[in-house]
């Protein structure tokens, strides 16, 4: 096993054995004779967040005996700090839907908080979880931060009202007597081109109430495919960037175990192209068939591709880094054609133009990019 292609399809064997059984010799047969780099699978599945998962389908399916003794017991180090801190992100989200609830606001929370509530895995301990986040109705953001606020939190950057159409989520919330920061959505995706096509009022419509915590709500399935998809390939660029989050692919497998993407498709008119790509880069990791649209010439070429980069980093890093300059490069733009004709806008740009703090700042960002 040499190239990270093979170590992702051999990760994406593992985590699927739940509803493919029949695999578990195939795995075996690769512990048993392939030359694996611990090391190799280790960074892997620590980049994408995976450590945890894999050790519970490894532990589950009676396979860590493949294993060197030190990786073993770095897996369970890292599974028990996760379970435990999940539990305390879990309290943490019972307490804030309680606080939220006494001001009639009631958060639909998103990403990987929502795949926990909602059963999705079977261990709390196998999905790392970075912020809550959780969304509202666009009149109730600011309302929602300030609760938090009110109960201790702190905007790790100040809020600034004139920009409030540009916000996807009110800054970053944090509480150093908190496991974890928060982040109130009025959005779904980036604004100002692309928040329209995953309507909120429908998401928060759809919502279900959760079983496990009163006065918290979570996603309806389509929704949480979509965001699920929509999340990684919009806001995060990954469709242009040709990136694969494993994390995001191996929730995907899980949604639709019991939902059809071609349903979905059926309803959902928006970034098409985006969602069916990710289902075939999913289909390929996972050997499972989401999708009818896989043979078509187009999308055998883009996964081509996107699969022919995995094993290329550094051809990977200059596109990466070229799309995320052009995408920053078009934001700036648009805000600054956006300020010439909204008042509140134009003094915002203008004082961070003429703070040299913001000069700072601005630049690091550009520096983290890779």
């Amino acid at each position: 096993m040499k190239s990270n292609k093979e170590y992702l399809t051999f990760i994406g064997l593992v985590l699927s054995l739940d509803n493919n059984f029949d695999r578990i010799n195939s795995v075996r047969s690769l512990l048993r004779d392939e030359k694996i780099d611990f090391e190799k699978l280790n960074w892997i599945l620590s980049t994408h967040l995976m450590l945890p998962a894999f050790y519970v389908k490894m532990k589950k399916f009676k396979l860590l005996f493949y294993l060197p003794k030190d990786f073993v017991k770095h897996l369970e180090d890292i599974y028990t700090m996760n379970k435990n801190r999940n539990t305390q992100i879990l309290k943490q989200i019972a307490e804030m839907s309680r606080d939220l609830h006494k001001h009639r606001i009631a958060p639909v929370y998103l990403k990987g908080c929502a795949m926990i509530l909602n059963n999705e895995y079977e261990d709390i301990g196998e999905r790392m979880i970075g912020d809550i986040d959780f969304l509202v109705k666009e009149d109730e953001m600011q309302i929602a931060a300030k609760v938090l606020i009110d109960k201790g939190y702190t905007p790790l950057v100040p809020f600034e009202n004139s920009q409030l159409k540009l916000y996807k989520h009110y800054p970053r919330l944090i509480n150093e007597n908190k496991t974890a920061a928060i982040e109130v959505h009025q959005f779904l995706l980036r604004p100002p081109k692309h928040h329209l096509s995953l309507k909120v009022s429908e998401f928060i419509a759809e919502s279900q109430k959760n079983e496990r915590f009163e006065n918290t709500y979570i996603p309806s399935e389509k929704h949480l495919i979509l965001h699920n998809i929509l999340n990684t390939s919009v806001n995060d660029t990954g469709f242009y960037r040709g990136t694969i989050h494993l994390r995001q692919l191996f929730e995907l497998f899980l949604l639709l175990r019991k939902n059809s993407i071609e349903a979905i498709l059926g309803d959902f008119n928006s970034h098409r192209e985006k969602i069916i790509t990710n289902c075939i880069i999913m289909d390929e990791i996972f050997r499972s068939r989401s999708i009818s649209q896989s043979n078509r010439l187009r999308f055998r070429f883009i996964k081509a591709l996107v699969l022919y980069m995995v094993d290329k980093p550094r051809l990977y890093n200059a596109i990466h880094i070229i799309v995320y300059l052009m995408w920053r490069l078009y934001n700036n733009l648009s805000v600054l054609v956006k300020a010439m004709f909204e008042k509140e806008l134009r003094v915002s740009v203008l004082k961070r133009l003429n703070d040299p703090k913001w000069y700072k700042e601005h630049l690091k960002s550009y520096l983290n990019v890779s």
